[in-house]
C-alpha cells in the first residue's frame, strides 16, 4: 500500500481504443509502465477492441464533455440517434468553415476540470486546421491539472499538413513533446522549428509475447510453389497498394511464380479489386479484409511489402522484424532508421520504378532474404530501450 501511495500519477488522454497504430502503441506502453506509476486513462469514447488488453489496475474514464464527439465516427453518431448525428455533423461543418480552433472553444465549455496528476500525456497529435480530429492536446492543456504536460506525435507533420499557427500555439504550451522516431522528430522540427529544446524521441513499445502467441495460432500456410508477398494495413490512398499490384502484374506477365496477400480493409478496396481484375491477376492477389490476428499471416510469408506514399513510424515494421520477416518499403519518414539501420530488409525510392527495381533485385537474389532472416533471428527484442527513453523523458 505504501508503495502505491508513493507512485507518481500519470494520466493519458486519447480519443478511443479502436484498431490503429496510436491505440496499439498506447496500450502497449500502459501495459509496460502500469506497475511503476499510478495510471489513469481518459478516453473521449470508452470503446475499442484494445480495451480488453488493459491491465486490471488501470483506471479508465470516459469524458463527461462534448469531446466525446471526437471519439466517434459519423456512422457511430448516426447509430446513436438523430441528435448525436446532427451535432457531430454540425461540428464537422463548422470546422471546415471556421477551423478547429473555433469548434474546440465550444467543446471546452463542457465537462469538469480534473487535477492532481504529476504528468498529463496527450497521446494523439493535432491535425490540419480544417479537420475535426484530435482534441487531446487541448483537453490536456485546458481540462487537466498536472505538474508536467506532454504531447505525443505519431505522424509526419509535413504530410499531415498540421503546421498551422494555431497548432504552433498549442504545442508551445506543452512542457515536452515526444516523437516516436528520429524521422518524425525531424519532420516535426521542419514544421515547428521553435521547439528543439523540448522535443524527445521515445520509440513505440511492443507486446512481443502476444505477437508470438498469435503468430503461432492457426498459422497461414502458403503454397511454396509461389513467392508469397504480404502487406498488412489500411487500404487507403496513401498506402500505395496500386503500385504493388502493378508490380505484381508485371512479374506475373514475365512468368514469375508470385502471389500477393493483402490483410486489411479500407476505402480503396473496391478500386484495388477492380485493378486486379483489369490486370487479370485474380489468381495471384488475395484480399483477406480486417483480421483480428494478422501475425499468423506473417509467419510463413517470404517478404513484407510496405509501398506507402507516406508513413510516420508504422508499428507493423517492428512486428514483421520480430517475426523474422524481411521487409521491402518505400522511403518515408522513418523507414531507413527502422529497416536499413536494423538490417531488416530494403528501402527503395518512393516511386513505381523504385518498387519494381528493388523487387526485381530480391526475386533474382533470393539468397539475400536468407541473410536478412538470419540477421533477424540473431537479434534480441524487448522494450528496455523504449522504457528507458520514456522514463528519462518524464523524469530527466
Amino acid at each position: 500500500m505504501d508503495n502505491d501511495m508513493n507512485k507518481k500519477k500519470i494520466v493519458f488522454i486519447n480519443n478511443n481504443l479502436k484498431s490503429g497504430g496510436v491505440a496499439r502503441s498506447l496500450v502497449n506502453l500502459i501495459c509496460q509502465i502500469g506497475d511503476d506509476y499510478e495510471v489513469t486513462l481518459i478516453l473521449f469514447k470508452k470503446t475499442g477492441a484494445y480495451l480488453a488488453e488493459l491491465p486490471a489496475n488501470i483506471k479508465v474514464i470516459e469524458t463527461d464533455s462534448l469531446f466525446r464527439y471526437l471519439g466517434i465516427s459519423q456512422k457511430e453518431a448516426k447509430a446513436a440517434g438523430l441528435l448525436e448525428s446532427c451535432f457531430r455533423a454540425v461540428c464537422v461543418l463548422l470546422t471546415k468553415l471556421f477551423g478547429f480552433k473555433a469548434i474546440v472553444k465550444l467543446l471546452l465549455l463542457s465537462g469538469k476540470k480534473i487535477s492532481g496528476y504529476d504528468y498529463a500525456v496527450s497521446f494523439l497529435h493535432s491535425a490540419s486546421p480544417k479537420t475535426f480530429y484530435g482534441g487531446c492536446n487541448e483537453y490536456v492543456l485546458k481540462k487537466i491539472g498536472a505538474k508536467q504536460k506532454v504531447g505525443f506525435i505519431h505522424c509526419d507533420c509535413v504530410k499531415a499538413e498540421n503546421g498551422s499557427k494555431y497548432n504552433q500555439q498549442v504545442y508551445s504550451q506543452f512542457d515536452k513533446i515526444v516523437t516516436v522516431s528520429i524521422g518524425c522528430m525531424r519532420r516535426f522540427l521542419e514544421v515547428f522549428p521553435d521547439f528543439p529544446e523540448k522535443i524527445y524521441y521515445v520509440r513505440n513499445c511492443n507486446n512481443f509475447n502476444e505477437i508470438l502467441n498469435k503468430a503461432n495460432d492457426k498459422i497461414i500456410k502458403y503454397d511454396n510453389q509461389y513467392f508469397n508477398i504480404l502487406t498488412v494495413g489500411r487500404l487507403s490512398s496513401e498506402k500505395g497498394i496500386e503500385r504493388a499490384i502493378n508490380a505484381i502484374a508485371d512479374y506475373v506477365l514475365k512468368g514469375n511464380s508470385i502471389r500477393y496477400h493483402l490483410v486489411g480493409d479500407g476505402p480503396e478496396r473496391g478500386r484495388l479489386e477492380e485493378l486486379v481484375c483489369e490486370k487479370d491477376i485474380g489468381e495471384h492477389v488475395f484480399f483477406y479484409g480486417n483480421q483480428d490476428n494478422p501475425y499468423r499471416f506473417m509467419k510463413n510469408a517470404n517478404l513484407f511489402l510496405l509501398p506507402s506514399y507516406h508513413e510516420a513510424a508504422p508499428m507493423v515494421i517492428d512486428e514483421a522484424e520480430f517475426l523474422g520477416l524481411p521487409i521491402l518499403a518505400t522511403e518515408t519518414t522513418s523507414t531507413k532508421e527502422m529497416i536499413e539501420d536494423c538490417n531488416a530488409g530494403w528501402v527503395c525510392e518512393n516511386s513505381d520504378d523504385g518498387i519494381m527495381t528493388k523487387l526485381k533485385f530480391i526475386l533474382e537474389h533470393k539468397q539475400v532474404l536468407q541473410a536478412v532472416r538470419k540477421s533477424l533471428a540473431d537479434k534480441s527484442f524487448d522494450n528496455k530501450k523504449a522504457l528507458e527513453q520514456f522514463k528519462r523523458m518524464l523524469e530527466g
